[in-house]
């Protein structure tokens, strides 16, 4: 099983009433949305943190995230919501796959699984990221 299987997330477009969501709303979100264009590539020492407009809230290991500016939200599974704790500080994208590869068994080279969630999540505004590495107090 790859890390991409255990991912498994999916976004959806908020409607004017909060938490409802229709099957038109649902299949006109751009789920291939990715970072923009220009932006530097992931590395391992690419530092990812939770962006300042979402919110989350976690319901029996699940999460959902909301974006407040744009309305999209997220859910993600429980591997998911793993990883979206451990965006709460800065952490590198090397650090944050150490921990799943520890944790899931799984192998170094779903790198590329980690790296999609990422630009997933950054591309529909719910983590930002620096290339330049995790900030320093």
């Amino acid at each position: 099983m790859t890390l991409r299987d255990l991912l498994g997330y999916k976004s959806h477009q908020a409607t004017s009433k909060f938490g409802e969501c229709d099957e038109e709303e649902v299949s006109s979100v751009d789920h291939k949305k990715s970072a923009k264009p220009g932006d530097p590539p992931l590395t391992p020492d690419s530092a990812v943190k939770v962006a300042p407009d979402v919110l989350f809230s976690e319901v029996q290991g699940e999460a959902v995230l909301l974006n407040v500016k744009t309305g999209i939200y997220f859910g993600l599974n429980q591997v998911g919501t793993n990883i979206w704790t451990s965006l709460k500080e800065s952490i590198t994208l090397g650090a944050l796959q150490e921990q799943l590869v520890e944790q899931y068994d799984a192998s170094p080279e779903q790198w590329t699984d980690l790296v999609a969630l990422i630009i997933d999540l950054q591309g529909q505004g719910l983590v930002e990221v620096d290339a330049s590495g995790p900030e320093t107090a």
